[in-house]
């Protein structure tokens, strides 16, 4: 799917449902999209600041700079002694003051983003409803009021699947709701912020949570299967605080093209499942986030083995890539980021630099026992006239509501409900079935690549079979 196919699907909606927008709807639309569009802004702008000034605290080359520059003055008398302490006053200042400042508006703004595009989307909407299927699992992310690092693998049906897991993990945490506003005074006066729990999504060869522009240059420039490698993970996971971590194992969302294009591929590759409600999953950051677990539990993992059903998932996977992407490289999956070795400057300079960093300790990383497992079906309900019944798969004539199964889009989501009654009913309902399972993670932890993949193909199939049983089992009733 090309990039104008992909914003027109997945953002804006098929070009009759754009003609469809009149000047009312652009009115109230186009102010939050500005708002979108401004927390982008700065976001962007504070981290070129930012980005810069830590090249000039950090970069060798900047070091080189500041060490001629005190040479050179220190042969001046009188201001000589004042030009190097200027300089020196000032760049504490900015690696003290001001860098953690705006590392904290960052972080500010990021929030900023999440809790307001929630509320654009899925809170306070008459049109929209959430469902949490009978027999789920509730969703516990703290133990002794300490918030662990917790793995979530969800399919993916749409782009609003960011804004609906955050929406959930935002309900299921128990602490103190902060206002935006009290962010900003608590920033603005230095203090430290409110302890907030992290939501992450793996992918992209990124963790985020905010459309940056790092990952925008991964999103057009490499693929979306490019993985983080354990040692990196676990890197992360040391120095951040604990968070969650949103993985969607189908990568690409889900359409009836892509299901059409696995259905026929699927009859070249015998030995791997087929599913009818969802895309096979990929592996690569599934097996790479356990293994940084592993590795954080000191507990060793097993050998892998290849075989040749694993061989035959590789090729299906470089197959659908071939045909959902134009240009494709499978290496930029394995690209790591590389160093560029440090100029030697002075040996003072080199000192002070390996004490800074053995002086930073690695923070607990609490590991949630249980992976949790979600399930994620949005349905537009139709009254119809004349059609199938598509529930119960009658091909008689059906008069009433049906669920359609949709893919909505972000223009879809973030549109405002008119005030009016007669607004809301002309407008089609929206409801979204959410399904959440646990599963014990400290098994996993030994499991080798190869058995990561089948436990984690196993839950897809269960997942497939529960995505047509939710389809079986709703009733629509009206009053």
């Amino acid at each position: 799917m090309g990039f104008v196919d992909f914003f027109e699907t997945y953002m804006v909606g098929s070009r009759v449902q754009f003609k469809q927008l009149d000047i009312s709807d652009w009115l109230s639309l186009t102010p939050r999209l500005l708002i979108l569009f401004g927390y982008f802004y700065i976001h962007s702008f504070f981290t070129a600041i930012n980005q810069f000034l830590q090249f000039v605290n950090t970069n060798s080359f900047c070091l080189r700079l500041h060490l001629l520059y005190d040479r050179f003055w220190s042969h001046v008398p009188i201001i000589g002694e004042y030009k190097i302490r200027l300089l020196s006053r000032a760049l504490t200042y900015t690696k003290v003051k001001i860098i953690p400042t705006l590392d904290k508006a960052l972080e500010v703004i990021e929030i900023w983003f999440q809790l307001h595009l929630v509320e654009m989307t899925f809170e306070k909407k008459k049109n929209i409803q959430i469902f949490i299927s009978e027999g789920s699992d509730d969703l516990n992310f703290f133990k002794d009021n300490k918030f662990q690092t917790t793995l979530i693998i969800c399919n993916h049906r749409s782009v609003n699947d960011y804004t609906l897991i955050n929406y959930l993990f935002f309900k299921s945490c128990p602490t103190k709701c902060y206002t935006k506003w009290e962010f900003i005074q608590k920033l603005r006066k230095g203090e430290d912020l409110p302890e907030w729990p992290q939501l992450k999504f793996l992918g992209w060869g990124k963790m985020f949570n905010f459309p940056r522009l790092d990952l925008l240059k991964n999103i057009f420039l490499k693929d979306e299967t490019l993985t983080l490698l354990p040692d990196k993970l676990r890197n992360i996971l040391e120095t951040q605080n604990n968070q969650a971590i949103t993985i969607f194992p189908e990568v690409n969302i889900m359409s009836l093209e892509l299901s059409i294009i696995q259905r026929k591929l699927h009859q070249d590759f015998p030995f791997v499942i087929n599913f009818y409600n969802l895309l096979y999953p990929r592996f690569r950051n599934f097996t790479s986030l356990m293994a940084a677990f592993s590795s954080i539990k000191n507990i060793k993992r097993k050998k892998n083995h290849n075989n040749i059903i694993k061989e035959a998932r590789h090729l299906l996977h470089r197959e659908i890539d071939k045909l959902v992407h134009k240009s494709i490289t499978i290496e930029s999956s394995k690209v790591s980021d590389k160093i560029t070795p440090p100029m030697i400057v002075d040996n003072s300079y080199l000192l002070k630099k390996k004490e800074e960093i053995s002086s930073v300790k690695p923070k607990i990383v609490r590991i949630n026992p249980y992976i949790y497992d979600f399930t994620v079906i949005y349905y537009r309900v139709k009254y119809t006239d004349s059609g199938h019944d598509h529930i119960n798969g009658d091909l008689k004539l059906h008069k009433g509501y049906q669920l359609e199964q949709i893919s909505p889009t972000i223009f879809e989501m973030i549109q405002p409900e008119m005030e009016s009654e007669k607004s809301i009913k002309d407008k089609d309902p929206i409801v979204v079935m959410v399904n959440i399972k646990k599963h014990q993670i400290q098994p996993l932890l030994a499991y080798n690549d190869e058995s990561l993949e089948k436990w984690l193909e196993n839950r897809w199939i269960e997942k497939d079979r529960l995505i047509e049983s939710l389809q079986k089992n709703i009733k629509i009733e009206t009053k």
